[in-house]
């Protein structure tokens, strides 16, 4: 059966409100499974971690002060871990290499190389969306350099997943276009969205659900045909601004 509904769903692997917001993704894929297909795309909000620490938290001890803002944040979901040393150390210095990465295994899905149904060992998700699960737990959770390609690399191999194929993807040049694609993608929408030619997507995260599954929105109910974008709350930056998380 076709899905009924294509959501386009755009987030950075270092956003804590994407982070969060996972729970929400959970539930949409529980309540209609296969008349939901969600569409992953990256954004470059943390591209230069450190001239955005600069930028947004330099009067409040730069990245120290996003370490406590993100502390503050997970204090209010109790369904997210987060490293009590989190920005201490082991910080990325760009989300890209990461989403450079995840394209390289979602070509691989693409093309039938690693399976894209949802897999029981990895809760109802599919490989690609497990890896990207997995990206966001080793920097939140876990405080892992996952800007490291080693790092990187050694989950793949936890998951079984063909390096040669992710190194092929990226070497050939084939990843770093779909991660332009994204960016281009992202950028269309926002152009749709000043014009008024794009409708608001019935899809919301913002603010991310307080406790479990029973927080999900109700209005993932509404409007259950065509395409949505559906933005991860990193667009709505650090709770201040519209550029920054």
């Amino acid at each position: 059966m076709q899905p009924t509904l294509t959501v386009s769903y755009f987030s950075d692997v270092l956003c804590v409100w994407a982070y969060s917001a996972q729970i929400k993704l959970d539930e949409l894929r529980r309540q209609f499974g296969d008349q939901v297909q969600v569409e992953y795309r990256f954004l470059r909000l943390f591209g230069d971690v450190a001239a955005r620490m600069e930028a947004g938290w330099a009067d409040e001890g730069g990245a120290a002060g996003y370490a406590r803002h993100v502390q503050e944040i997970a204090a209010r979901f109790d369904h997210i871990d987060i490293h009590p040393e989190i920005g201490t150390r082991n910080i990325p210095l760009t989300s890209m290499s990461c989403h450079l990465f995840l394209k390289a295994i979602q070509l691989l899905e693409k093309h039938g190389e690693i399976s894209a149904k949802p897999e029981e060992q990895f809760g109802g998700k599919s490989v690609f969306e497990e890896a990207v699960w997995r990206c966001r737990l080793g920097f939140f959770r876990d405080m892992k350099d996952i800007a490291d390609r080693r790092i990187q690399e050694t989950m793949a191999s936890d998951m079984s997943l063909p390096l040669a194929g992710i190194r092929r993807h990226i070497d050939s040049g084939a990843a770093h276009a779909a991660l332009c694609a994204d960016f281009d993608a992202k950028d269309r929408q926002l152009a749709m969205s000043a014009t008024g030619s794009s409708r608001p997507t019935s899809l919301s995260c913002w603010p991310p659900p307080a406790t479990g599954p029973a927080g999900a929105d109700e209005r993932h109910t509404n409007r259950m045909q065509g395409t949505h974008t559906f933005a991860a709350p990193e667009v709505r930056p650090m709770d201040m601004t519209d550029e920054q998380n």
